[in-house]
């Protein structure tokens, strides 16, 4: 969550922004946002993709995506597609680039999508099929070299 704050406080100062299992929206500074991917597992109790009950985590993750999207002046409708069983991604365009991304990953819960680390899997639960680690990498080096 911290990095969407800092999304919409510099945003001149990002070249993009991966937030991983806790996406909030913030009323950005004006001016051009940078690329947004968020990757957020569908079994994560902490931070519930459908949205919880109370001010700290009540909207669904997909609202507050659709948000950055509206803010970052993408199309309203995002294209989707089926990365695999579990992993499906919605991709918001602007000006031919998928500006802003969801990658909700199913069978991942609070843990890093991908981790093996057996204590990080013990303390927020399974890691899920997909690797969030080269996703982030794969979307910085396509928003680096267009």
């Amino acid at each position: 969550r911290l990095a969407s704050h800092l999304m919409a406080t510099m945003p001149s100062r990002l070249t993009s922004v991966c937030c991983v299992g806790g996406i909030r929206f913030v009323e950005p500074a004006p001016g051009e946002l940078p690329p947004l991917l968020a990757i957020h597992g569908g079994r994560d109790a902490l931070n519930p993709y459908q949205g919880g009950s109370g001010p700290r985590w009540a909207e669904s993750v997909e609202t507050v995506v659709n948000q950055w999207a509206t803010a970052s002046g993408c199309q309203p409708t995002p294209r989707r597609r089926i990365v695999s069983d579990d992993v499906c991604e919605a991709r918001y365009l602007a000006k031919g680039f998928a500006a802003v991304r969801l990658i909700t990953v199913a069978d991942a819960a609070h843990s890093w999508p991908g981790t093996a680390h057996v204590d990080h899997i013990a303390q927020f639960g399974a890691s899920g099929s997909f690797n969030a680690s080269q996703a982030h990498w794969d979307f910085v080096h396509e928003v680096d070299h267009g």
